[in-house]
């Protein structure tokens, strides 16, 4: 049931940020769109306009030129033309407005007349003038006209020109235009929606993956948490009955399983400052061959313990001081070496060597066993927490922390650690250190955290 409400917790806020994401850029673009729309209709219904006007003030001079109307001037001015022309011999239409109007654009022609007279009546008028007018007329169902109107003549005997054209084409093409950016806006809007939910679950995944990771270090860590307490309580138990030897046998097992717990828990706490980034690496020069003779003096009882015979090799030319935290690096070998000396008795030859060279400004330490090795399935998840071959389970010492705290070392050091085969059998360990830091750099970063 946990499980599950995490994952509808990630659903959750996965679904949010889709919608969040898509309804800012899509109200971005709804905003952008129909700024340029306005601005395009606008641009367009002013072209228009002007267009209209030019071509009725070209008629009207052409018209005023002339000593006499000729219908068919007219007609063939008015052909192909998408405006209407009505023409009125001292308010009397011309034989050419009845012909070519009909019955509703004679109607019309002689509302637009009505309306220009009154224009021309508040105008000063000469003996012989020309003057014209213009406007829009909307009709009760919603039809506008685009009007230009003229008075050519005396004023005894006035020649009035009444020019108009509906503006529905206009709006036809503007609706289709509206049309088109609505299908726009909404094919846009679902891309974004579709690009977002992608991106936002590919944004989600390595939260979602490490908050799996967590889950599964917490259910691990309280598993082998678990193994050194039930131990210390039955022997806490069984010691207030028990007599003296018995005893002290309890108190060296409260002993041991204190020292597995301590082990474990510096471990985790290793790994919780890695993972917060407060690890804290004294960055200083480490001269490796000397590292390396140290911690195998170190090792050295231990191998001889357990039956293995360590040995160590160096480069017999002198080599230059390597930049890092010796500590840490000192603490990777002793990781490397442990689990050497682990798991490589556990093959015919119990020999464990360490090697030391230098090459193209990288130092390369090699840890080799001649154990039973690690399969190619293992090898993908050597390095993650927690984990452990099958032939190591049954050695409790180790918790499968030790080779992740050693790669988090590693990558802190902007170096690596690999692992192959050795040949005849086991595992080689393979540690890098670059040397591409300067004098300058060294002193800048005596004190890396990580």
């Amino acid at each position: 049931m946990r499980i599950f409400h995490k994952f509808s917790l990630f659903q959750k806020v996965h679904w949010k940020l889709t919608l969040l994401f898509t309804g800012i850029a899509g109200f971005i673009l709804v905003l952008l769109s129909v700024s340029y729309l306005l601005m395009s209709e606008r641009e367009w219904k002013d072209y228009s306009y002007l267009s209209f006007l030019r071509e009725s003030e070209a008629i009207v001079s052409n018209l005023s030129q002339q000593k006499t109307v000729q219908n068919r001037w007219l007609v063939e001015v008015t052909e192909n033309k998408h405006y209407l022309l009505a023409v009125y011999d001292n308010g009397v239409p011309l034989h050419f407005t009845d012909m070519t109007l009909s019955l509703h654009e004679k109607m019309l022609a002689d509302c637009f007349l009505s309306l220009a007279i009154e224009d021309f009546s508040a105008s000063t008028d000469s003996d012989y003038t020309t003057l014209h007018t213009d406007f829009s007329y909307k009709q009760t169902d919603g039809t506008v006209y685009d009007v230009y109107a003229a008075k050519l003549g005396s004023k005894s005997a006035p020649l009035y020109v009444i020019i108009f054209a509906s503006t529905a084409e206009l709006h036809e093409r503007l609706a289709k235009q509206r049309l088109r950016f609505m299908l726009i806006d909404i094919s846009g809007i679902l891309f974004l929606f579709l690009f977002s939910y992608f991106y936002t679950k590919k944004l989600l995944s390595p939260i979602q993956e490490n908050q799996k990771q967590q889950n599964a270090f917490l259910a691990a860590a309280s598993h082998e948490l678990r193994t050194p307490i039930a131990a210390m309580l039955c022997a806490l138990s069984a010691y207030h009955s028990a007599d003296c030897k018995m005893k002290a046998q309890f108190v060296a097992i409260l002993e041991h399983e204190s020292k597995r717990m301590s082990s474990l828990v510096n471990d985790m706490l290793s790994l919780s400052r890695a993972d917060n980034h407060t690890w804290v690496f004294h960055m200083q020069k480490t001269e490796l061959d000397t590292l390396l003779l140290n911690t195998y003096e170190t090792f050295l009882p231990l191998a001889k313990e357990q039956n293995c015979i360590l040995s160590v090799t160096l480069p017999e030319e002198a080599l230059p001081p390597c930049i890092c935290d010796s500590e840490r690096i000192e603490q990777v070998l002793f990781i490397l070496l442990n689990n050497a000396i682990s798991y490589g008795i556990l093959g015919s030859d119990t020999s464990v060597q360490m090697k030391l060279s230098f090459s193209n400004n990288t130092f390369e330490i090699k840890v080799t066993d001649h154990g039973p090795g690690i399969t190619e399935a293992e090898k993908q998840h050597i390095f993650d927490r927690f984990y452990r071959a099958d032939s190591a389970r049954s050695a409790g010492e180790h918790f499968g922390l030790g080779l992740c705290i050693a790669k988090e070392i590693m990558d802190a050091h902007d170096g690596q650690i690999t692992i192959n085969d050795t040949p005849g059998g086991g595992a080689t360990f393979c540690v890098r250190l670059h040397t591409v830091d300067t004098e300058s750099r060294y002193w800048l970063s005596r004190v890396k955290k990580v």
